[in-house]
Parts: structure tokens; C-alpha cells; sequence
């Protein structure tokens, strides 16, 4: 049995047929995504999310652990769902490195979160002048 058979029988959302993608290719080819479904899966390391986006429906992806945490957390709060289910969890994707530069990991950013950030740091550095 394919992998995509084995989750589209035991999950909630089917994948057979749709293209499973990469962290690091959806990162590349977009960014920022919005997620418009999820669902999880048991694997040997726990519970593992796996993703549906706006910006290619016909694809998929695993998510890494600090998305899985971030979608547990909301499939744990009913209104954070439906929000998510009606309009979708924008994210921004970057990559990083630890202290010691040797181990990378992917970050997922609110995109909302970010772009506040953005404005505050422009309104103090306008302050500033």
C-alpha cells in the first residue's frame, strides 16, 4: 500500500491524488501560504499534521513539528478552527539555523503576526527621525 492510500483511508481529508510536496519546495515556490485544511496522522515520532494550502490545491505537505504544535493548538479551540476552516491561516515560511549553526529548521509565521510587526517597526523608526 502507496503512503496516500494508507492516510487518505485513515484521515480525515483525502490526499490520494494530490501531489505531496516538500517544506522546503512550498517555502521556495511560495512563502507565504494560506491554510485552508489539516488533518493528522500517527506516525513512530506522535502525531504528525499534514496540510492543504490555497495557493496549490492539488498538493499537500507534512508539516514539521512547530506546525503540527501550532495546528494541535488550534484544532483544540473550536473558534480558532472555524476561523481557519472559513478563511484560512495565512503563514510565512522562512528558514533557520540554531546557535550553533549546524542544524536548520523551518519557522512559520502568522502572516497577520508579521505584518504587524512590520508596521510597529516602521512607525518607531518614523518616530525616531
Amino acid at each position: 500500500m502507496k503512503w496516500n492510500e494508507l492516510f487518505a483511508k485513515s484521515q480525515g481529508i483525502d490526499v490520494s491524488g494530490k501531489n505531496q510536496m516538500s517544506v522546503e519546495d512550498v517555502m521556495s515556490d511560495y512563502g507565504t501560504i494560506t491554510i485552508t485544511d489539516f488533518s493528522f496522522c500517527k506516525t513512530s515520532n506522535g502525531d504528525t499534521a499534514f496540510v492543504l494550502f490555497k495557493e496549490s490545491p492539488d498538493s499537500f505537505f507534512f508539516a514539521p513539528t512547530v506546525l503540527t504544535n501550532m495546528l494541535t493548538v488550534i484544532d483544540s479551540m473550536p473558534d480558532a478552527k472555524e476561523k481557519l476552516m472559513s478563511e484560512g491561516f495565512p503563514v510565512t515560511i522562512s528558514k533557520s539555523k540554531n546557535k550553533k549553526g549546524n542544524r536548520s529548521y523551518f519557522n512559520f509565521t502568522p502572516a497577520d503576526e508579521e505584518s504587524e510587526t512590520e508596521t510597529v517597526k516602521k512607525s518607531t523608526t518614523k518616530k525616531k527621525k
